[in-house]
């Protein structure tokens, strides 16, 4: 079985969710029956803690500030497919060609040995035509259309989102995805959840990023520094 990031990730949210369920019972007294992890939000969570480059968190706040959206690249490989208005990641492939002709509406393509036969569809000209075909009908689509034909053709699919995107979609904010952090430099802007969610039990405010010096103080006294000594660190521009 392959093991990949965003599969590991993921479970790391199932299993810190499993070990937080009764524990959380316990603590709040209340009787709560479902967990749910939703893979999205856990990877839009988890990732960037995970050092991934994606850089999901500090572009989405990013995204706030300036409003500039980040765009593909141009070596995006199917799956992924540009469409009306964006990219959507489809899964294909002979195991599945019943199910693509389906959605393009295109029956015919799923008895045409040209893309049935193993030997015949990885011929470049096969290849290409299929590929074209493919094409033309994303071409007026947008990406919830396409999204929804190939999930009614029963495809594993989704959008390539932009991150004006991700900030806009429905399901995230009907969820309380989304945590308002204010900060009395920087604001109030919206920050990604947690990666899981239990029913019933009350959410934990998230805390903002210290301001420069913020808790020079009170960690200077916890490694046993009185106030003079805290004082001459600053006169000396040791500390904040």
């Amino acid at each position: 079985m392959k093991i990949t990031r965003r599969g590991f990730l993921v479970g790391s949210g199932i299993g810190a969710a499993s070990l937080a369920f009764p524990w959380g019972r316990h603590a709040w007294g209340q009787k709560r029956t479902s967990v749910t992890v939703a893979f999205p939000e856990a990877i839009t969570s988890m990732e960037p803690q995970a050092g991934s480059p994606d850089r999901r968190t500090p572009m989405l706040v990013g995204y706030q500030y300036t409003g500039q959206v980040n765009h593909r690249g141009m070596l995006a490989a199917p799956p992924v497919r540009p469409c009306k208005d964006g990219y959507v990641n489809i899964q294909s492939g002979l195991a599945m060609i019943d199910r693509t002709a389906k959605m393009l509406g295109m029956p015919e393509i799923a008895t045409d040995p040209r893309f049935t036969d193993p030997v015949e569809a990885a011929k470049s000209e096969n290849a290409d035509l299929f590929e074209s075909a493919y094409l033309e009908w994303l071409s007026d689509k947008t990406m919830r259309e396409a999204w929804e034909a190939a999930q009614n053709a029963r495809l594993m699919s989704g959008p390539i989102y932009t991150f004006a995107d991700v900030m806009a979609d429905p399901n995230f904010h009907e969820r309380g995805f989304w945590e308002r952090i204010a900060h009395p430099d920087a604001g109030g802007w919206l920050f990604p959840g947690v990666p899981f969610t239990t029913f019933g039990a009350p959410k934990a405010p998230r805390r903002r990023a210290p301001r420069l010096g913020e808790h020079t103080d009170e960690v200077l006294r916890g490694l046993g520094y009185g106030p003079r000594k805290i004082a001459t660190l600053r006169r000396q521009g040791v500390a904040a």
